[in-house]
């Protein structure tokens, strides 16, 4: 896994490969896989906390 700070004080995936390596009984298996993350946005929240009066 190799990391990205796409922002400030913020770490996030920005690539995952997985390699795998066996020998079966019909011979040698070899198999690859690679996920890469881009486009990371920064969530526009707000929210609003009210107490209600009695």
């Amino acid at each position: 896994m190799t990391m990205a700070q796409p922002f400030p004080d913020v770490w996030l995936p920005n690539a995952l490969d997985v390699g795998v390596s066996m020998t079966v009984a019909i011979g040698q298996l070899d198999l690859r896989y690679g996920l890469e993350y881009r486009d990371y946005r920064r969530p526009d929240v707000t929210t609003k906390v009210g107490v209600k009066e009695r």
